[in-house]
């Protein structure tokens, strides 16, 4: 079961570095696309590509420390994020006609 307490599901260049900023100093340890890029040893990126190709692979193994996430690629799978963890708070959903989906 993931730590996750808020699903930040707004788009990225939304202020989504702000929030994280904000979640941090609300004592939240977020996820942000910042992640992919500072630490490119992990498994993060594996494990986003599986989800878009439609796979199931162990998210909770990446997000385990993280109580938030905020942007891209999190806000792409907040459903799947809130599976994992139902009792989290969903934030900044935007619905565009275009997005043909979710």
């Amino acid at each position: 079961m993931s730590n996750l307490e808020v699903i930040g599901a707004g788009l990225c260049r939304t202020g989504t570095l702000s929030l994280k900023t904000a979640f941090g100093i609300l004592g939240y340890n977020s996820y942000h696309m910042t992640e992919l890029m500072e630490h490119p040893d992990r498994e993060d990126f594996k494990m986003w590509m599986a989800l878009i190709r439609g796979e199931r692979p162990d998210i909770d193994s990446i997000m385990k420390s993280y109580t938030a996430t905020t942007d891209f690629p999190a806000c792409w799978h907040y459903k799947e994020l809130l599976r994992l963890s139902p009792k989290a708070k969903v934030r900044g959903i935007i619905l565009w006609p275009f997005w043909g989906g979710n």
